[in-house]
């Protein structure tokens, strides 16, 4: 669960350049003197080092344009490996197969119609839990990355014909229109780029087979070197969060039966990955009421409620647990 350090030096460098101090990401730079040493950052670093930069630089389209004006570090080795695909579908295959050198946040992956090719992201469960606005302004940088590519690869100003977004319209829209120039549908249930199909068999600007066999040697033995993904516990965070956004919090045994065994298997399974359904659950319970509470400034009454608790004493007794402090407490510490 990373996003490359790159990234955030990306993040830092963008907003000093929209003049933001230097002083205001000093503990955030020493944090990351760390980090550096591992080559990673964790979601939750990532997540409060995008909030901070989105709100020192007062710019609501911060991640829209860190991906536009920004030349990003962390995306120069799969850039590097596009760049030297024959084609350019065969350059985006590349960097859905790859994605991973830049971070597990989301899952990538190539659909193709007649018409179209459509660049699909992903979420991933520990991801999605993290604020809204780190979330959003990741994803928009994503998406601008892609198209940019596409214009790269092609020396030409191609642009998408549909984007989907999986959050509320942004009461700002102009940029994405600007941006993207295209359809652009909000609320969406994937998070997606579609381009002309025609576009994949154009032949790169730079197609190179003799270096990029040597870039995907590279490439796949940096993939096989990161730390691995749980796949179990990913699929079963899904299906939680899934089962969530229909207002309801599954049993064990319902989420056994989607992932097609018994619960007892289940249960076997994620003690082998060091885990407990019981403790996913709550795992999960603990990151929404955060987010319920400072991000949709909901009540304690109301987030007990969505989280499945009879009562808001039962709530206070388990955030207590949770955090150390009581619900109060937390916002009294967590508000300006």
């Amino acid at each position: 669960m990373y996003f490359n350090s790159f990234y955030g030096h990306d993040i830092i460098n963008f907003a000093l350049s929209k003049g933001v101090d230097t002083a205001d990401f000093a503990m955030e730079q020493r944090a990351m003197e760390q980090w550096d040493n591992q080559g990673h950052l964790s979601y939750a670093f990532t997540a409060t080092l995008m909030e901070k930069a989105v709100l020192l630089s007062q710019d609501p389209h911060f991640g829209l344009h860190l991906g536009e004006y920004f030349d990003l570090k962390a995306t120069q080795a799969v850039d590097t490996i596009m760049d030297h695909a024959d084609t350019i579908g065969e350059a985006f295959s590349y960097a859905a197969q790859f994605s991973r050198l830049i971070s597990d946040a989301m899952d990538c992956w190539l659909e193709e119609s007649r018409d179209q090719f459509t660049v699909v992201f992903e979420f991933k469960a520990d991801w999605a839990l993290q604020s809204d606005v780190a979330v959003q302004h990741n994803l928009d940088t994503a998406l601008v990355c892609a198209c940019k590519s596409l214009q790269r690869l092609s020396k030409q100003l191609h642009l998408p014909v549909l984007v989907q977004l999986p959050y509320p319209r942004p009461r700002h829209i102009n940029e994405y229109y600007r941006i993207f120039n295209c359809r652009i549908e909000y609320r969406a249930k994937r998070a997606t780029i579609t381009f002309h199909r025609k576009l994949m068999s154009q032949p790169t600007a730079n197609g190179s087979s003799d270096l990029l066999n040597t870039l995907l040697i590279n490439a796949r033995s940096a993939i096989a070197a990161l730390p691995p993904t749980p796949s179990l516990t990913h699929a079963v965070k899904k299906l939680i969060l899934k089962q969530i956004e229909e207002d309801r919090f599954p049993k064990i045994t319902v989420v056994a039966a989607k992932l097609g065994m018994g619960h007892r298997t289940l249960q076997r399974r994620l003690k082998q990955e060091g885990l407990q359904f019981g403790q996913l659950v709550s795992d999960i319970k603990m990151e929404l009421a955060s987010k319920h509470l400072l991000e949709n400034k909901q009540s304690i009454e109301e987030v007990a409620y969505l989280l499945g608790y009879s009562e808001a004493s039962s709530f206070v007794r388990a955030f207590k647990q949770w955090k150390g402090i009581s619900p109060g407490r937390y916002l009294r510490r967590s508000t300006p």
